[in-house]
């Protein structure tokens, strides 16, 4: 039976790991902060044109104050 041996990653991908999940992180801080909202943003095609358009969630609490 042959064991298989774990090869350490080099500095090189050591650091694309890093870099990776620091964009990863912010990403899903992102992501969080969005579904807080009480609102979305959505894309809408307008007379052929992509536009920004804000429409209520309705699965978030409204919070007033």
């Amino acid at each position: 039976m042959q064991v298989a041996v774990i090869q350490p990653f080099s500095a090189e991908q050591e650091r694309a790991l890093i870099n990776m999940r620091q964009r990863y992180d912010g990403w899903i801080e992102a992501e969080r902060e969005l579904y807080a909202m009480p609102y979305d943003l959505k894309r809408k095609k307008i007379a052929g044109q992509r536009t920004a358009r804000r429409g209520l969630r309705t699965d978030a609490p409204l919070s007033f104050g």
